[in-house]
């Protein structure tokens, strides 16, 4: 906090010129690319985004965080702020909303936004709340009584809303083994393997020890998905599939796109 503000701007200069080619390849790189699955961001993204920010507890848990957050910087008349409790709270306002807000500027041009990724906003939501709370505690006028109700609130509403997430979270029941197993079992030479819609690591990982237990028969190849994992066509489909006499098609959460399903069938 005693760094000059022209020192601090030229490192940010200089840091920016340093990962600007980082940046500009997420930014224009076209297909092929791990985050080309994020959609363009919308209010229900952000909405999530806030949601998950302050622990899943509702729009009550919502306003009592920023709230707060904004009473952290509070100063009462009697009370002098040191320079470096100054220079903490606008780091951390500007850790709470610089990652979102850039990332939403540059989905302009390709969306990067995704709320999970946001979870290195966290702390600083966390800690601003926590200094608002300790403010609230010491105010004359709303006496201690308020900070005591606020800090049982949030305490509350944030194990209510952490029960909920994890009440609500889907479960994985796929069984891989099994269906692994089945195919190991009935396999003939020349057999492939066409996985759709999920990566080919769980089924690599069983039938490595498939293949220990039936007597190190190797498993059909994965014809699909390839690596890096390209999109679905006809045209895909049949160079994938070519030149093989059986193929098998394991499903995965195949319900999500009926018809791309439709035409791998």
């Amino acid at each position: 906090y005693r760094v000059p503000a022209r020192t601090i701007l030229w490192v940010a200069i200089l840091f920016e010129h340093l990962v600007a080619p980082m940046a500009l390849f997420v930014l224009l790189q076209q297909g092929g690319s791990q985050i080309s699955w994020l959609p363009r961001p919308s209010l229900s993204d952000i909405s999530q985004f806030l949601a998950l920010l302050t622990g899943q507890g509702g729009i009550v848990l919502l306003v009592l965080y920023f709230s707060l957050a904004a009473l952290a910087f509070v100063r009462p008349d009697e009370v002098s702020h040191p320079d470096a409790e100054r220079w903490a709270l606008r780091l951390r306002l500007l850790w709470l909303l610089l990652p979102p807000l850039l990332t939403l500027a540059a989905s302009v041009i390709k969306p990067l936004f995704f709320s999970t990724y946001m979870v290195l906003c966290v702390p600083a939501m966390v800690l601003l709340a926590a200094r608002g709370l300790t403010r609230l505690y010491s105010l004359p006028v709303a006496r201690r009584w308020a900070g005591v109700a606020a800090f049982a609130l949030v305490v509350a509403l944030s194990a209510w809303g952490t029960r909920q997430y994890f009440a609500n979270f889907a479960a994985e029941d796929t069984d891989w083994r099994s269906a692994v197993n089945y195919i190991l079992e009935r396999q003939q030479p020349g057999d492939g393997v066409f996985i759709y819609s999920a990566h080919a690591l769980c089924y690599r990982y069983y039938a490595q020890h498939g293949e220990r237990q039936h007597g190190g028969a190797t498993a059909p190849d994965v014809l699909y998905p390839p690596d890096p994992r390209r999109p679905v066509s006809h045209d895909e489909i049949t160079a994938d599939t070519a030149g093989r006499e059986r193929v098998w098609l394991l499903l995965h959460d195949e319900n999500k796109k009926p018809a791309e399903l439709a035409g791998i069938e």
